[in-house]
C-alpha cells in the first residue's frame, strides 16, 4: 500500500501548478474543459480502490493511467479540500485483491493490458466488489467485461468506426485503405464501409519492402501507363510520349498507421496522385508519439485520436506534461467520472470534455464520444 504522504510527492511531479482553479480566465472554447459543477462532499467516497496491472519488470513503477488518476486527484484535494484515501493495488506485485476495503469503498479496476494470466486475478477482485461500487475502465472489450454496473471502454475500434462515419457524412462513394501489418485492419475497415454503402477500390499495406511512392503507383495504377507506352512503342517502332495518369474512380484515401508513416504517406499520395483528395487518418495508438503544433504533412487531413494527444491548449488546472500518453488520458478521465458518479444527483445532460474525448450519461451508463478533428491552416478544426 502506497502512503498518502509518497503519493502526494508523486502527484507533485505531474501537477503543474499547486493552487489550481476551476474557472479558465481565458475565453477560448476549449476542446478539453473539466465540468462546472460543485461536487457534494458528503456523496463522495470516503475511501477509493485503485486496482491496476504493471508491465513486466515495471512492478515499482507507477503506470501512466495512475499517474493521470493521481493527478487528477491531487487537483481535488487543492480546489476542494476533498481527501479520500487512495489505496493503489497492483495485482502484478500483490496477487490479489484481499486487502481493498470494498465494504464503504469505491473501486476502480483498470484493464489495460491483453494478459490470459490476468483473468483469474481480475475475477477474484470483481467477485469481491458490489456493481454499484464499481468502476471499470478497459481499453478492450472482454470476457471480464461487467455485464452491469459502471464501465469505460476506451477502444481504438470505437474511434476507428467514428472516422468511417465521419467519411460517410462526407458523401465520400470509394475509398482506398492503407494499413500497416502491425495494425492489419484493413480487411475490417472494408467490411465495415460496405455496410455504409461505400466501395473499396483498393486495400493495402504499407511495409518497409518498398517506399512510400513505389506503393501509391501501384495502387493507382500509374505503372499501366508506363506497360502501355512500351507496347504500342513495340508495334509501331518508334518511341511515344505519353502522360502517367492515375486512376479516377476513387474519392477518399483511408491512413490506418502510426501518426510517423502516415507523416509519410500523404505527402506521397497527393505527390503520386497530382491532385488533392481527402485523407482520413486513424492513428494506430502503437506509440504515444505527439503531434506537432503545425502538422503541415498532415495538412487537410481527417483524424480522430485523444484530445489530449494533439497539440492544443489545455486549460489551466490540467497538467500540461511534454510527453503526453494516452494512458495518462485514460487515468485522468477516470478520476473525473468517478467524481461525477458519486457527487452529482443528476448526470442527465452533463457533458464532460475529457482529455480521451466527450463523456455523457445515458441511462444510468458512462459513454465516451471519440473526437474527430481536421487540420486547417495547421489547426484542429472540431470535424464531429
Amino acid at each position: 500500500m502506497k502512503k498518502i504522504t509518497l503519493v502526494f510527492i508523486l502527484l507533485a511531479l505531474y501537477s503543474c501548478s499547486s493552487n489550481p482553479k476551476l474557472i479558465n480566465e481565458n475565453k477560448e472554447n476549449f476542446y478539453i474543459e473539466k465540468p462546472r459543477i460543485d461536487y457534494k462532499l458528503n456523496s463522495l467516497p470516503k475511501d477509493i480502490n485503485v486496482i491496476y496491472f504493471s508491465e513486466e519488470g515495471e512492478e515499482l513503477i507507477l503506470p501512466d493511467h495512475i499517474k493521470g488518476l493521481l493527478s487528477n486527484h491531487y487537483f481535488y484535494v487543492n480546489q476542494i479540500n476533498y481527501f479520500p484515501r487512495v489505496k493503489l493495488i497492483n495485482l502484478s506485485k500483490d496477487k490479489s485483491c484481499r486487502d481493498a476495503n470494498t465494504k464503504n469503498s469505491f473501486t476502480i479496476i483498470f484493464n489495460l493490458m491483453h494478459s490470459p494470466e490476468n483473468n483469474t486475478r481480475f475475477n477474484n477482485c470483481l467477485k469481491r466488489i458490489s456493481d454499484s461500487r464499481l468502476f471499470y475502465v478497459s481499453s478492450h472489450k472482454s470476457k471480464l467485461t461487467p455485464n452491469s454496473g459502471n464501465q469505460l471502454i476506451v477502444d481504438r475500434n470505437k474511434d476507428k468506426y467514428s472516422l468511417l462515419n465521419t467519411l460517410k457524412k462526407n458523401n465520400n462513394s470509394s475509398v482506398i485503405i492503407v494499413d500497416n501489418l502491425t495494425v492489419n485492419d484493413k480487411e475490417e475497415i472494408a467490411k465495415y464501409l460496405d455496410k455504409l454503402e461505400i466501395r473499396t477500390t483498393h486495400k493495402a499495406s504499407f511495409t518497409q519492402k518498398e517506399s512510400s511512392q513505389q506503393l501509391f503507383n501501384n495502387i493507382l495504377l500509374l505503372n499501366q501507363s508506363a506497360k502501355r507506352k512500351r507496347k504500342l512503342s513495340r508495334v509501331i517502332s518508334e518511341e511515344v510520349a505519353y502522360q502517367k495518369r492515375p486512376r479516377n474512380d476513387v474519392t477518399a484515401l483511408i491512413l490506418s498507421a502510426s501518426l510517423e508513416e502516415a507523416r509519410n504517406l500523404k505527402p506521397a499520395f497527393e505527390y503520386t496522385y497530382g491532385n488533392s483528395l481527402p485523407v482520413y487518418f486513424i492513428n494506430s495508438w502503437q506509440t504515444n508519439l505527439n503531434y506537432s503544433k503545425i502538422e503541415k504533412d498532415l495538412e487537410g487531413a481527417f483524424i480522430v485520436d485523444m484530445p489530449y494527444m494533439l497539440d492544443l491548449i489545455l486549460p489551466k488546472e490540467i497538467p500540461n506534461i511534454d510527453n503526453r500518453t494516452r494512458g495518462f488520458a485514460i487515468g485522468y478521465d477516470s478520476y473525473e467520472i468517478l467524481m461525477l458518479l458519486n457527487g452529482v444527483n443528476n448526470l442527465k445532460g452533463i457533458e464532460y470534455k475529457g482529455l480521451t474525448g466527450s463523456i455523457f450519461f445515458e441511462q444510468g451508463k458512462v459513454n465516451r464520444i471519440p473526437s474527430v478533428f481536421q487540420i486547417k491552416n495547421g489547426k484542429y478544426k472540431s470535424a464531429n
